[in-house]
């Protein structure tokens, strides 16, 4: 490719790292063969971190990129402040034969770490 992408490029940054300040884009990241890519950050929200999944399949740098995210509500996130979530990613039919699940890796939640 000639161009990239910065998954954290334009989001909020004026409160550093309690926002996409330290994003950390590309510490992990998985291609799949169907053009779909997982990009682990663990530095958003104060090291909660994020996952971004995304195509990239042959239009993707050239095509509009629209992005809906929710924002992260205090006692609802799947992990605490400081767990690095997006440390580690992964995907496959896990749960059941045909049905894609992602997985990312939060290595530092409670101390013990966890999979989302």
């Amino acid at each position: 490719y000639e161009d990239s992408w910065e998954p954290c490029k334009g989001k909020p940054t004026n409160l550093a790292h309690e926002q996409y300040g330290y994003c950390q884009a590309g510490t992990s990241g998985l291609l799949l063969s169907d053009d779909t890519a997982l990009i682990g950050t663990p530095g958003p929200y104060t090291w909660r971190g994020t996952v971004f999944v995304f195509s990239v399949s042959d239009d993707f740098l050239l095509r509009d990129k629209n992005f809906y995210y929710g924002p992260v509500i205090e006692g609802e996130a799947p992990v605490d402040k400081y767990s690095y979530l997006g440390m580690s990613v992964t995907a496959g039919q896990f749960l059941e034969e045909g049905r894609m699940v992602y997985a990312a890796g939060a290595p530092q939640f409670l101390e013990e770490g966890r999979m989302v």
